[in-house]
C-alpha cells in the first residue's frame, strides 16, 4: 500500500475533528460523492470538488458546486495546494498537511480504515439487526 503523502486535517470551532489521508487521486469530497469522501455539511454540492496530484503537486478543482470552494479565502475554479492552505467547502474548513507521515490506513467516506481490519460478510441473519 502506498504512504499517504499528505492529508486534509479539520479546522474550526463548528468542524469535527477528521483527518483525510490523500493517497489515491483523483479523490471527490462531496455530500454525496460515490466513490470520494462525503462531507456531512449542507452547504457541500454532491459532487462539491476533486483533489489531485499532477507535476508532484496537489491540485484542488471546483466541480460546479453551488457554493464554491475556496483556498485560503478566495474562490477558485483550480488551485493548486500546498502545506498550510485551508480549503473551505461550505461550512468545513480543512487545513493542508503536505508533512503527513505514511501511516497504514486510509478514510473512505467518513469511516478510518485500518489495513489490519478486515472485511468481513454479515450473515444474512444479522442485517436487520
Amino acid at each position: 500500500m502506498p504512504g499517504v503523502t499528505a492529508k486534509l486535517v479539520s479546522s474550526g470551532a463548528i468542524t469535527p475533528h477528521r483527518e483525510i489521508s490523500l493517497c489515491a487521486f483523483p479523490l471527490r469530497l462531496g455530500r454525496c460523492v460515490r466513490d470520494g469522501i462525503s462531507i456531512d455539511d449542507r452547504w457541500v454540492s454532491r459532487e462539491h470538488c476533486e483533489i489531485d496530484r499532477q507535476d508532484n503537486r496537489l491540485v484542488i478543482r471546483d466541480l460546479g458546486s453551488k457554493h464554491g470552494t475556496y483556498v485560503n479565502g478566495r474562490a477558485i475554479q483550480s488551485a493548486p495546494l500546498s502545506s498550510g492552505d485551508e480549503v473551505s467547502l461550505g461550512l468545513t474548513r480543512f487545513v493542508v498537511d503536505e508533512a503527513a507521515e505514511a501511516d497504514d490506513s486510509h478514510e473512505i467516506l467518513g469511516v478510518r480504515l485500518h489495513s489490519n481490519w478486515r472485511a468481513s460478510r454479515v450473515p444474512a441473519d444479522a442485517q436487520n439487526l
